[in-house]
């Protein structure tokens, strides 16, 4: 074996205590994992949710934590599962939420599966896009921050500091929390309907 370091050492003279806090730290996670959970569950209770959306999904995605999303029936192009646009809170872990990781979360219109369509049109669809949710874009909450990503028509970050994300999580509003920013990007299904439906030559069902 090996000479241990001084973190090393530090670790034995302290083995009680750090195996205490390895039990809490799981269990800690399980219970994240478990508001992941619910909040993707919770989804199909929000006022804008119709019997036109598929079922909401989450997934752990390695180091960038859970992905929460959802999709409508219509927006499904393709013979793949994932050819589809979707509306999706990512990069969802006790990692990027206490600012220690890589990620920050966000909160996005993911359409990079459009590219499979052909040359040209998932541009031609986020110009559209760009055009028919112009007004709502303009008033979106305060404090947002827009970034671009090549995989999303439109994308912010999650505008909390660690320590906004430890109170939520301690009073119990990390659900809510994620549920409101599906709120903010249910504003753009009209756009997405819209625009998706002119790439596909499709007629809307009128309301």
């Amino acid at each position: 074996m090996k000479k241990l370091n001084e973190i090393e050492i530090y670790l034995l003279q302290n083995w009680d205590t750090v195996a205490k806090i390895k039990n809490e730290a799981e269990s800690l996670q399980e219970k994240f994992d478990e508001e992941c959970a619910k909040a993707c569950a919770e989804l199909q209770n929000r006022e804008w949710w119709n019997e036109e959306f598929e079922e909401p999904e989450y997934k752990r995605d390695g180091d960038h934590g859970y992905q929460i999303f959802c999709s409508k029936k219509s927006w499904h192009f393709g013979k793949d599962w994932f050819d589809h646009v979707e509306l999706v809170v990512a990069d969802l872990s006790l990692d990027s939420l206490m600012e220690s990781g890589e990620y920050m979360p966000n909160a996005a219109v993911w359409t990079v599966r459009l590219k499979k369509l052909g040359e040209g049109k998932r541009e031609t669809f986020e110009e559209l896009y760009t055009t028919y949710s112009k007004k709502i874009k303009t008033s979106l909450p305060p404090g947002l921050k827009i970034f671009k990503d090549p995989e999303s028509a439109f994308c912010y970050y999650l505008p909390y500091t660690k320590d906004q994300w430890i109170e939520k999580l301690k009073e119990g509003k990390f659900v809510e929390t994620i549920l409101e920013h599906f709120d903010i990007l249910a504003q753009f299904i009209d756009p997405i309907d819209r625009a998706l439906a002119e790439v596909l030559g499709k007629k809307r069902a009128k309301k």
